[in-house]
């Protein structure tokens, strides 16, 4: 029976017990939609927030709704009915903001759109509805940086776009209309590294490319075309290490390798041209102290393990 796991709220709040405690002595919490085998609550989006785990679920009466769990049967609990009913609210793409948990959620009134939590019933409201009337503002990737919650979303007139949160609904806002008009600039692969928010985006013109943005419309700009001219060069692997983004991106003339940038045009460049013959395909990006540690494919087309070193990004092995 599929249902959530002491395990899982172990692995997400580290205030019960040490790693060796987790792996022998799992245990389910809840039997959240009770029943057969096939009768599965499928907790989802787990997230830890003041110390309690937050979570989609099922119970086969609310539809999938808002959970809280201290890691007791008794202390996982249905937060909110966001959406009365069978049909469920569908809460996703949590983020943790200045005390508040936010997220995305339908009513079921005011379509997808932005909610916030403070770990209660009566504390769990809409925060902003962007897109008035019942339509979707469908806020998706949610991420903090620079002391600022970061989202994409669509407002109809501006299409889907950048937009920030300093906590209050007038500092809810677009951050950048990067496809001017109705056209979609679609961010996504959102990452904080250091004071800066990167992400993949279009203009219109230059395909989907590496962008910047520190919350000001001024400071949201392309930091390079990769893949010059209307191509698209397609970021993958995302990264940070330090005050540096690693990314996988495909040129239009070396093929997928490993790129870096600092946010500056002159400081985004590719490391290395690991397979000089195609693509390396530079996959599975793991950030340990000033090293990254990857995949990629050589010459000989093999798939093995790699690293580059802060000392000399460009030896990669």
């Amino acid at each position: 029976m599929k249902n959530i796991h002491q395990k899982a709220v172990l692995l997400f709040c580290a205030f019960i017990a040490p790693l060796t405690f987790i792996f022998t002595q799992a245990t389910q919490v809840k039997d959240i939609q009770a029943g057969g085998a096939s009768s599965n609550s499928s907790p989802n989006t787990l997230i830890c927030y003041n110390d309690l785990l937050y979570f989609e679920a099922d119970d086969n009466v609310s539809g999938k709704e808002l959970y809280q769990s201290d890691g007791s049967a008794l202390g996982t609990i249905l937060l909110k009915d966001i959406r009365p009913g069978g049909t469920g609210s569908s809460p996703d793409y949590f983020a943790v903001f200045n005390n508040r948990l936010y997220f995305q959620a339908n009513d079921g009134t005011s379509g997808i759109e932005l909610w916030q939590t403070d770990g209660t019933a009566l504390g769990t409201v809409l925060f902003k509805d962007i897109k008035p009337g019942g339509g979707n503002s469908d806020p998706l990737y949610m991420t903090v940086a620079n002391g600022l919650l970061f989202f994409s979303a669509d407002e109809n007139a501006t299409g889907r776009e950048l937009y920030k949160s300093d906590g209050t609904m007038a500092g809810t806002v677009l951050v950048k209309d990067i496809n001017s008009g109705a056209g979609n600039s679609t961010p996504d692969e959102l990452l904080r590294v250091g004071n800066k928010l990167f992400f993949e985006a279009t203009d219109g013109s230059t395909g989907r490319e590496l962008w910047v943005s520190d919350g000001t419309a001024l400071g949201t700009f392309l930091v390079k075309d990769i893949n010059v001219g209307a191509g698209s060069s397609n970021l993958l692997n995302l990264t940070a290490v330090g005050s540096l983004l690693f990314f996988s991106v495909n040129d239009g003339t070396n093929g997928f390798e490993l790129w870096r940038s600092d946010g500056t045009n002159a400081g985004t460049y590719m490391v290395k041209d690991i397979n000089p013959a195609g693509n390396s395909n530079p996959s599975d990006f793991a950030a340990v102290g000033n090293m990254l540690f990857l995949q990629r494919m050589t010459m000989s087309m093999e798939k093995n393990f790699g690293r580059a070193m802060a000392a000399n990004w460009a030896q990669v092995w």
